[in-house]
């Protein structure tokens, strides 16, 4: 025999509120720790951003791209060292470049160059603006080490003058 009892199926209003309410809960106990550990990775991020660049500009002038020298170019502000732009060029120099291979990456704010000293054996003002590496080699004269600061912490990208970056926390 069937039983007659009806069976409601679903939820009640009752059930979605508490669930709601469990769910906020949790998002908001949650939502300061995972800003703290994106914080804690966005040096790391950064870091790796301007290693990045450094590779992809040695790698062309490797790879003979354009049967030219590569360079990048730090765009950054000489008094208060925060950091605007990185400039992946081609040519001798940042000044003779050909502004058609230009490859420009905007950085976010807060970051600061503390010190770009890029002179390779030579000695450095401590405000070097570029690297440039020579075609078909990928080596630079212009090695040394960039210390850049960021959400509060510091790292340095040193450049050898076989072109080849290294990063350090």
């Amino acid at each position: 025999m069937k039983s007659s009892a009806v069976s409601n199926q679903g939820f009640t209003l009752l059930e979605i509120l508490i669930t709601t309410a469990i769910i906020t809960v949790l998002f908001g106990l949650g939502l300061p720790s995972f800003l703290h550990f994106q914080e804690s990775f966005m040096p790391a991020a950064n870091a790796s951003r301007l290693a990045h660049t450094l590779t992809t500009a040695s790698r062309s002038a490797r790879l003979g791209v354009e049967n030219s020298n590569w360079g990048v170019y730090f765009n950054y502000n000489e008094t208060t060292r925060a950091g605007e732009s990185i400039t992946i060029f081609t040519g001798n120099s940042y000044l003779t470049r050909n502004t058609s291979f230009d490859r420009i990456t905007t950085l976010p704010s807060g970051i600061k160059f503390n010190s770009v000293s890029l002179s390779g054996a030579a000695p450095s003002s401590g405000n070097d603006h570029e690297i440039v590496f020579s075609a078909n080699r990928g080596e630079t004269t212009q090695y040394g080490s960039i210390e850049v600061e960021t959400a509060d912490k510091e790292f340095v990208v040193t450049v050898s003058s076989l072109g080849i970056p290294v990063i350090e926390f």
